[in-house]
């Protein structure tokens, strides 16, 4: 009869510290998966550059141009280029409307790569692809009409795909910009470049009253996780915050528990339990009164 009263008085208080233990033991991994959270962010927004950028220098004008002025900016050390056309607009779909980003670049270039989640790439003056969540938010699927209103005219696009892109929310062929702007004008450009002259190129376009600004590829990345710097120090800062305390905490926790326990401990080595067996009787016990024991006493007091 001892020997029951005392194997059943342990479980009991150690539910209350398993619990415990796996309360801390789940802050303590959510602490240190935050930072592979962070290192798979890194790796994430490298992948991205290298799978869908294939430029070199991105150019942003200081003044939309036409195919004249635009052809001025040359070097030697230029391989391919394409121009960026960015228009505002409004589109239109039955009764809903709203504001357009239209982005034009000619259909075969390859310098942009779009992230096509479904469909394919729009060809020709009439057809248009959709930023996904742009296209949620306005409930545009694929295979849609839809008008868009620039600042000289209007035209009507059937939507071949919706992309993870966000440049803009809309993105047509460069032909498509003169149904809408009257012309093609540009607002930028990609540029490639011979091996190792991307900043050779840079700053020959910054010599021009036409470029406004100038970047890299690779200064680009680096200005992202830049912006993403104190963001990133915070989740580390945190997490090892979290980590700091929890382990004391956790240890602190075992070590009261196990003083707490050790007349009943102590009780069961008397009645013939070796280590082993006491700590495999309290590990099956513990659980299984914390499990099923639970709904028992549960339904008790239910019929009560």
């Amino acid at each position: 009869m001892q020997r029951n009263r005392t194997i059943q008085a342990v479980p009991f208080r150690l539910r209350r510290t398993l619990l415990t233990v796996i309360a801390i033991a789940g802050a303590m991994a959510i602490g240190s998966m935050s930072l592979v959270m962070w290192a798979s962010f890194e790796n994430a927004l490298y992948a991205s550059v290298d799978d869908y950028e294939e430029w070199d220098v991105i150019l942003e004008f200081s003044f939309p141009l036409n195919d004249t002025t635009a052809g001025t900016l040359t070097s030697s050390h230029i391989t391919d280029s394409t121009y960026i056309s960015r228009i505002g607009g409004i589109w239109h779909k039955g009764t809903k409307e709203g504001f357009a980003l239209v982005i034009g670049l000619e259909s075969g270039q390859t310098l942009h790569k779009y992230n096509i989640d479904d469909g394919r790439v729009a060809h020709g003056p009439n057809e248009v692809m959709v930023n996904r969540k742009a296209a949620e938010e306005a409930g545009i699927h694929k295979g849609d009409t839809i008008t868009i209103d620039g600042p000289l005219g209007s035209q009507s696009f059937t939507v071949t795909a919706l992309v993870e892109d966000y440049i803009g929310n809309f993105f047509v062929d460069i032909d498509a910009i003169d149904a809408l702007a009257g012309e093609k004008v540009y607002a930028g450009a990609y540029l490639e470049t011979a091996d190792g002259m991307a900043s050779t190129v840079k700053k020959e376009m910054l010599q021009s009253p036409l470029v406004t600004e100038a970047q890299t590829r690779d200064s680009m990345t680096s200005g992202l996780f830049d912006m993403m710097e104190s963001y990133g120090n915070m989740m580390y800062i945190m997490s090892l915050l979290g980590v700091a305390i929890a382990a004391p905490t956790l240890a602190n926790i075992v070590f009261v528990n196990i003083l707490e326990r050790y007349p009943e401990y102590g009780q069961l080595r008397a009645i013939g339990y070796t280590k082993g067996s006491k700590i495999s009787l309290l590990t099956v016990y513990t659980m299984f009164r914390a499990g099923y024991g639970h709904r028992r006493r549960r339904r008790r007091s239910s019929c009560a």
